[in-house]
């Protein structure tokens, strides 16, 4: 449990100070620029999510070695393939951005720019499964924060007083990601690796499976972006952009849960002990669902105020609310996703996730592409929404029908269920409540939310027979 609080707090920390400098930011360079900065964050939150396994996988393996040499042959091994999957994601991240921001004034160097700077984060998962292979978290995230501060704080700060352009600003991002990178690299001798390319080493199947589930995932995630900057103009995408990138706070708190969860579902799974995972199973989907119910719930609901105390702008506001609002849900959806997707990778069932993204993306583009003709932004957003829930359910479907009866997820159901009612419920009284108060509405959610919130893990914690 300490090292799922490292994580989460070496990465809520970081994006607390990503989301406390957007003002600052989308000040200086205006909605339209700004957007771009939002694709940015877009590509690398999903980065977080859809590392296809590899770096997990690496941790798994690593941990399991006790010889020097066996753990020095891994983690090289394991280095060549990030550093190959490093170099799609430069190529990957490169077409995309150079595809939505064609029309857009903005130089090559901007782009190359962002590119490495998404690459060289890539680096940084395989730098943070070596650091949680050996139980080294508290190092990583602490190095991680101050990479944090320096990158958000004293970035923003050089960018606004000395009025910064935007390639100013991503030419720090990359820089600074770059030196963090060979930081941890040199640091990485403490734990009795030394690092050398493995130029012989051939992927196997299911590295190729993995590979291309990165890449599927990542198309899923941003052709949305590119679809509505071609069919609605920059504006649009600016605003689409800002929505995105602050309903993606969740994703922070899920993704700290895929190294604290898949390790141990691997380790179950490798044991044959089908009942262990399933309480662990259960136990990780409550807590993780039980933190963030609530208050996407909350968010979504009060999507105005949320936008407008943090950007202090009313059209932006306005103009970002509703979509913002479904983006929220989106994620939300994408939490109670993650153990399932976790447990699926831990079973080795990446080709069948890979089938899902291979059936369900054209469908997922002919909606988003009919929505974005008829100019309904919100259609888009609706239809990613709709992804992640049938994703979820056909995810569910499997693990149920494969490894364990659905009789073992009747708790889960009902636990959600109370959730979901505690939530309404807390909505209505929060509506009272703010009937009698007069000013900035956001400062009485905040302690009204963390009270159902705790009140929902206080439940699901107590309810009987999830440890049986």
């Amino acid at each position: 449990m300490i090292k799922l609080i490292s994580n989460v707090l070496g990465k809520l920390g970081v994006s607390l100070l990503m989301f406390a400098s957007t003002p600052f930011l989308l000040k200086q360079f205006g909605a339209e620029q700004y957007g771009i900065i939002g694709i940015y964050i877009a590509i690398q939150m999903i980065l977080m999510l859809v590392d296809g396994g590899f770096s997990t996988s690496y941790a798994r393996d690593l941990s399991k070695e006790n010889d020097s040499d066996k753990k020095n042959q891994i983690a090289s091994q394991y280095y060549t393939i990030f550093i190959k999957l490093s170099c799609v994601v430069f190529l990957l991240a490169g077409i995309i951005i150079l595809l939505i921001l064609k029309d857009l004034s903005i130089s090559l160097n901007v782009i190359i720019w962002m590119a490495i700077s998404l690459s060289a984060q890539f680096m940084m998962f395989f730098y943070q499964a070596s650091y949680s292979s050996q139980g080294e978290q508290v190092k990583y995230n602490a190095i991680y924060i101050f990479y944090g501060t320096v990158r958000y704080v004293i970035v923003t700060y050089l960018v606004v007083h000395f009025n910064g352009s935007i390639a100013d600003f991503f030419f720090y991002q990359a820089i600074l990601t770059f030196i963090t990178c060979i930081l941890y690299h040199n640091l990485i001798s403490s734990l009795c690796f030394k690092l050398t390319p493995s130029l012989g080493y051939k992927a196997s199947k299911r590295d190729n499976n993995m590979l291309m589930l990165l890449i599927t995932t990542t198309v899923i995630y941003q052709i949305d972006k590119f679809i509505i900057f071609m069919a609605m103009g920059s504006q649009n995408l600016a605003y689409y952009s800002l929505a995105f990138s602050a309903a993606a706070l969740p994703m922070i708190f899920i993704s700290s849960f895929y190294y604290y969860s898949f390790p141990k579902f691997s380790n179950l799974i490798g044991k044959s002990d089908l009942e262990g995972f399933v309480k662990e199973f259960r136990f990780d989907s409550i807590l993780l669902v039980s933190c963030i119910l609530v208050p996407c719930i909350y968010v979504a609901y009060y999507s105005y105020d949320i936008l407008f105390f943090w950007l202090g702008d009313q059209d932006a506001a306005l103009a970002s609310s509703e979509v913002f609002s479904i983006l929220v849900l989106g994620n939300l959806i994408q939490g109670a996703l993650m153990i399932p997707y976790c447990a699926s990778v831990a079973f080795d069932k990446v080709k069948f996730l890979l089938k899902i993204n291979l059936a369900l993306l054209p469908i997922l583009v002919l909606v988003q592409l009919l929505s974005a003709m008829y100019s309904s932004i919100e259609g888009v957003a609706s239809a990613w929404l709709i992804f992640n829930i049938i994703f979820f359910l056909i995810i569910i479907f499997n693990l149920g029908r494969e490894y364990f009866f659905d009789r073992r997820l009747v708790y889960l159901k009902e636990v959600y269920s109370l959730n979901l009612i505690i939530s309404f419920v807390s909505i209505i009284i929060s509506d009272s409540i703010i009937k009698e108060f007069f000013g900035e509405r956001i400062l009485i959610l905040v302690p009204i939310c963390m009270l159902f919130t705790l009140l929902c893990l206080f439940i699901a914690m107590r309810k009987k027979g999830l440890y049986e």
